[in-house]
Order: structure tokens, then sequence, then C-alpha cells
């Protein structure tokens, strides 16, 4: 009964942390420096922040996720109530991403191109890949 009762109060604290200290939370996770010049492109279903030295990827990716959004909407019958945070970095070293509802995190998407040993370096166009795999979660 104890171990429920600090398993809750831990819960309950977590889950009361200030927005910002949340947000350098996750920043320091994947991470994000506050000291680039961040950028932010909104489309009609996607808001896509990005480091200016990003921005033609960071275009190509709200391009790549209006199409996944087209394709997977009629299928999946469902269209999220508000536009999907994206975040794009290349601080990474390779192509792939991560989605999650978990703080209303969105999507991080690594823009990194991948190595022709990965699976990934076959297809024509890799970012528009990971932004569709990475929308369907």
């Amino acid at each position: 009964m104890l171990k429920k009762l600090l398993l809750a109060a831990v819960m309950i604290l977590s889950s009361s942390l200030h927005g910002a200290a949340q947000a350098s939370i996750i920043g320091d996770q994947f991470g994000l420096s506050p000291f680039l010049d961040w950028k932010t492109i909104e489309s009609e279903h996607f808001r896509v922040t990005f480091p200016v030295e990003l921005t033609e990827a960071a275009q190509k990716t709200a391009k790549h996720l209006e199409e996944a959004h087209r394709l997977l909407s009629p299928m999946l019958h469902w269209t999220p109530s508000k536009r999907t945070q994206v975040i794009v970095v290349d601080n990474a070293d390779m192509a792939n991403g991560l989605a999650s509802p978990f703080l209303r995190l969105g999507m991080v998407l690594y823009v990194t191109p991948p190595d022709t040993f990965f699976s990934t370096g076959y297809y024509d166009d890799w970012l528009r890949l990971v932004a569709i795999h990475e929308y369907t979660h």
C-alpha cells in the first residue's frame, strides 16, 4: 500500500512540473541547443520547428508530412484536432525519428542522410520515408 501511495505521489509531482522545466528536460534529452537560431513553419496540419541551417530540409519535411496526412487520415479515420508539433534536427548519426503524444511532444525527426548500409539509403527520398513513417505512429 505504501509503495502505491509513494508511486502516486511521484507521478503527481512529476506531472505538475512547470511547463518550462518540462521543455528544458525534453530539450536536454534530445540535445536541442537554445543557442541555435530556431525558426518555425506552419502548414495546415503541422508546426515544424528547426534551426535556420535546416530550412530546406524543414520545408521538404512539411511538404512530406502534409502528404502523409492526406494519405493516412482517411485510412485511419482520424484527424488530429490541433497542429502536430515537429522538431527537425541534425544531431544524430542516422536518419530516424520518434513520435510521442506524451506532453504533446509530437515528433522529432533526425534529418541526417542515411549511410548506404542502412535500408533507408536505398530509397529515392529517405526524408519522405522518415516523415511518413513517423506520422504513422
